[in-house]
């Protein structure tokens, strides 16, 4: 640059806007089933993950596992939580897909938004089924409705393939 320089000014606002604080209005780190309805081939159970510990927890650590679910395992939240007093709410869960899944079958999970389930997150065969815990978030902005909930669905053929969930938690927003 032959020793050209050159300047400018910036001038930054800063806006102080806050987030809204977050509290949790649902959670479940799988002991049992009692704030979930099982229904269809009753595959769910809750045991210790089948093929990969969760990096970072404490053993014995409890998951939701199902295997075997041939025609689809099917875990409800018992109770509708109420989301529409608040702006904003988030869902979080640590899940794990079998690499094993054949075609057709999957792990997915379903949204309530007051009047249909709506599929948000479907990991199947080549999609997905990558062995590994992953965290996952979802934005529920769509679902701040008095009747929020969830559903977890999944099929496999055999007893060799197999989905968990874990530490299902969903936080909404309070001014």
């Amino acid at each position: 640059n032959e020793g050209a320089t050159n300047s400018d000014e910036v001038v930054v606002i800063v806006n102080n806007k806050t987030s809204p604080s977050l509290i949790t209005v649902f959670s479940d780190n799988f002991k049992n089933f009692s704030k979930w309805t099982e229904s269809t081939e009753f595959d769910w159970n809750v045991e210790m993950p089948t093929e990969k510990n969760i990096s970072g927890k404490p053993l014995p650590n409890f998951v939701a596992h199902a295997d075997n679910c041939d025609v689809g395992c099917v875990l409800t939240m018992k109770n509708a939580i109420d989301l529409s007093k608040y702006p904003v709410a988030t869902l979080k869960f640590l899940r794990y897909v079998d690499n094993d899944l054949d075609a057709g079958e999957f792990l997915r999970v379903d949204l309530f938004n007051g009047v249909v389930w709506k599929t948000v997150y479907n990991w199947t065969n080549g999609r997905g089924d990558d062995d590994t815990w992953r965290n996952e978030t979802i934005d529920l902005s769509s679902y701040l409705v008095s009747n929020f909930n969830m559903r977890i669905v999944t099929k496999e053929s055999s007893s060799s393939e197999d989905a968990e969930i874990d530490d299902v938690v969903i936080e909404a927003g309070v001014s």
